[in-house]
């Protein structure tokens, strides 16, 4: 099924699609989905081009037209899990009644169909799992009575309706533990769902990480350094930090904005000088770039509110929002950013993240989840005068370690819990490459000489750039407003180094490429 909502997990079904068409030319792909006005086949795969630079295949894929996507898509004020997954199995039975395939293929979670197409259809389950529907963290955070976007304040303020939830919570839990189950195969998009859903789908004998697909073969074209222009001149790239997110409460743009002004207010020679307008163009100034798509009204209005939040905090002159952007505008900020701003908190994966490291920008992302497990390698194997300096010892289990490609167990992680990193800045700036350098050699990783694509003369990716840290974790927003002030007074060595690095990690694990073999794998264990 296709949902029109885009982003990354729109970007797995059509590299899906595509892997498909690679590898089985003779299979005919059911798509179903619905068309918004005017929309038809031809328009729908245009889009997909524009959107991600994808190309499949139109005469091999047959669409049914669904009309009951309403359901799913609603935002129900309350008990919402409960009424979009009915919602989920009455849009599955319209699909099935139109067109019964060979193998279903689910890759937006709707789990609470799975039973019903065993049943009744008789036929393989496939699903691709981007976040469990309930997680653990989700159940704890209403037993904690702690506010969130799952747990809103009124709820919080009362044990009744917090002992309601918890019931409530329960019963979906074990009702999506048992669709789940029913799958003949899961594939995860990262550890951290991996983790939730093998403790979930228990009936479930294949649950295995594939990564996301990132475009990785057009993003590792970007110079660097900064955009080529017309007369191959390279242009630098600019004093920006870029948001790409879909404008989602869970995103928590309003977090990027606060850690903005906190960063300006601490370091106001990035500030756009109100006395002199022409300054405006100063080199020393620093933007924030929000883009992100907007699915309705509701998001809009998120739009407009985050947009007021940015003059309450009088940045509003160096906050930029894009909405909506196309595929070449989001390509044209990848390609001049210096780094590329994610505050979600527990994002199941973060693929703009790794569309970050490959155009070159460097990544500062929430301490959570995906990000934290999976894509940003942080300040490794510190010495004690990296240590001195603020980098201190992640503290992990044995489960939050990447299963596949991901970041191992002696992962070290860069914390800002004092001024004391920033305030030595200047002396880790001198010694850090020469101290990681030491530590590789320590760790009988052979270094060599990298290039500009971090690859050596050989022409094989050079261990030294996967071992080199790629990127900055955080979680507060004085410590999003520290990684702002790093990132602006590295090294331009170092930062070109961690460039290298972050491309070199995003091209060997989270390349389209990569998630069509691993996919492609993932759907041999079923036979047809």
């Amino acid at each position: 099924m296709r949902n029109t909502a885009g982003g990354g997990g729109e970007r797995v079904l059509w590299t899906a699609i595509q892997a498909i068409q690679e590898k089985r030319k003779n299979t005919i792909i059911v798509l179903y989905t619905a068309f918004s006005n005017g929309e038809d086949k031809n328009t729908m795969l245009k889009q997909v081009e524009e959107k991600f630079g994808l190309v499949p295949n139109p005469k091999s894929i047959h669409v049914e037209k669904l009309e009951r996507l309403g359901y799913v898509n609603r935002e129900y004020s309350r008990m919402r899990l409960l009424f979009q997954s009915i919602g989920s199995i009455l849009l599955c039975v319209e699909a099935m009644i139109k067109f019964v395939p060979d193998i279903y293929i689910d890759t937006l979670g709707y789990a609470f169909t799975y039973p019903f197409v065993k049943i009744f259809c008789k036929i393989p389950v496939v699903s691709y799992t981007h976040y469990p529907t309930i997680s653990s963290d989700m159940r704890q955070a209403v037993a904690s009575r702690e506010s969130g976007v799952c747990n809103d304040e009124v709820i919080n303020k009362s044990s009744i309706l917090s002992a309601a939830k918890r019931m409530y919570y329960t019963i979906i839990f074990w009702a999506y533990s048992f669709a789940g189950s029913s799958a003949d195969v899961v594939m995860a998009n990262s550890t951290w769902t991996y983790n939730h859903i093998r403790k979930t789908f228990v009936g479930c004998e294949f649950i295995n990480v594939v990564y996301p697909p990132c475009d990785t073969d057009g993003l590792v074209k970007f110079n660097l350094k900064g955009k080529i222009n017309g007369s191959g001149k390279v242009i630098p790239r600019e004093r920006k930090i870029i948001s790409l997110a879909q404008f989602r409460p869970e995103k928590n743009q309003s977090l990027q904005i606060e850690s903005f002004a906190k960063f300006l207010e601490n370091c106001p020679e990035f500030k756009i000088s109100k006395e002199n307008e022409n300054q405006k163009e100063n080199d020393s100034s620093v933007k924030l770039i929000i883009m992100g798509g907007a699915r309705n009204s509701a998001d809009m209005e998120r739009v407009e509110k985050l947009k007021l939040l940015s003059k309450q905090l009088d940045v509003s002159d160096q906050v930029e929002f894009i909405v909506n952007a196309s595929y070449p505008e989001i390509c044209d900020q990848l390609q001049t950013a210096i780094c590329g701003l994610h505050t979600m908190k527990d994002e199941h994966f973060g693929i703009n993240i790794v569309e970050f490291m490959a155009s070159g920008a460097i990544p500062i992302a929430h301490k959570s989840a995906g990000p934290m497990m999976d894509i940003v390698v942080p300040y490794i194997s510190p010495t004690p005068e990296l240590k001195s300096a603020g980098v201190n010892q992640h503290e992990k289990d044995d489960e939050s370690s990447g299963i596949r490609g991901g970041i191992n167990s002696t992962t070290e992680d860069l914390t800002f819990l004092n001024g004391n990193f920033v305030g030595n800045l200047k002396k880790v700036n001198s010694e850090l490459l020469t101290l990681q350098l030491e530590e590789a050699r320590k760790s009988h990783i052979r270094e060599s000489k990298l290039d500009k694509s971090g690859h050596n003369e050989s022409g094989k990716s050079s261990d030294l750039a996967k071992a080199f840290p790629v990127g900055f974790l955080a979680i507060t927003s004085s410590e999003f407003a520290n990684a702002f002030e790093c990132v602006f007074k590295l090294d331009s060595n170092v930062l070109n180094n961690m460039q290298i690095a972050g491309r070199n990690r995003a091209v060997n694990t989270f390349s389209s490429e990569n998630f069509k073999e691993e996919f492609l794998k993932s759907l041999d264990q079923i036979h047809f």
